[in-house]
């Protein structure tokens, strides 16, 4: 089964490349669902697999689009600060302001994941996320320590740790299924078995998916 690395995939959704179809749903995760997946990710959970649904073009590129996974992309756009093709401006904001994540570590080295918590050491997600090297990670933790005058400890032994766990996020990769179908109202009533009726896709499926 391919794959395509996570911080590919949140590229190819900022660029179009990766785009979602008109009967898909709106993001509708909560904040803590975001927490969640941040920790899930971070701690080398399995996601489960994105369902695409690749275009045909007689001339340039034909974007992809995402039968199941818009909530697990659109999560990690906001983990990223990355605004995906399909969100407007306005919108965005609202998304990022309600669910826009930190790494909250407590003084005696307990740890969260969501909304920055007052008295914890928090560090944005997206800033983790941006950066390009682990000796970057340890310079953002050190400046972050001294700002808040904390030397050694479990606090510091847990930011560390965790600020290198959220930024090895950006190496993972998630499996592919590919549609090959090319029937708008078959991909839909796939996307409703998938999606509205709480079935998830399953090896098996991958035959009848595959039949073009």
């Amino acid at each position: 089964m391919p794959e395509i690395a996570i911080s590919d995939l949140v590229e190819a959704s900022v660029k179009g490349d990766y785009q979602i179809p008109e009967f898909q749903r709106e993001f509708i995760w909560k904040p803590s669902q975001v927490a969640g997946f941040v920790d899930s990710l971070s701690s080398g959970f399995p996601v489960g697999c994105l369902v695409v649904w690749p275009q045909v073009a007689e001339e340039g590129k034909a974007p992809v689009y995402v039968v199941d996974g818009q909530q697990r992309i659109t999560a990690l756009c906001v983990m990223f600060g990355k605004r995906p093709q399909w969100k407007d401006d306005k919108d965005w904001q609202a998304v990022s302001a309600l669910c826009g994540q930190y790494l909250n570590v407590s003084s005696d080295g307990g740890f969260s994941f969501g909304r920055k918590r007052g008295g914890w050491i928090s560090l944005p997600i997206a800033e983790i996320l941006a950066k390009a090297s682990e000796e970057e990670i340890t310079t953002l933790v050190s400046g972050t320590l001294d700002a808040t005058k904390i030397v050694g400890g479990q606090a510091t032994t847990t930011l560390y740790e965790k600020a290198k766990q959220v930024w090895n996020i950006r190496l993972n990769a998630l499996p592919i299924v590919e549609v090959t179908t090319q029937d708008p109202m078959e991909v839909a009533k796939m996307y409703q078995r998938l999606n509205l009726m709480g079935t998830r896709i399953r090896e098996t499926d991958t035959t009848s998916i595959h039949r073009g």
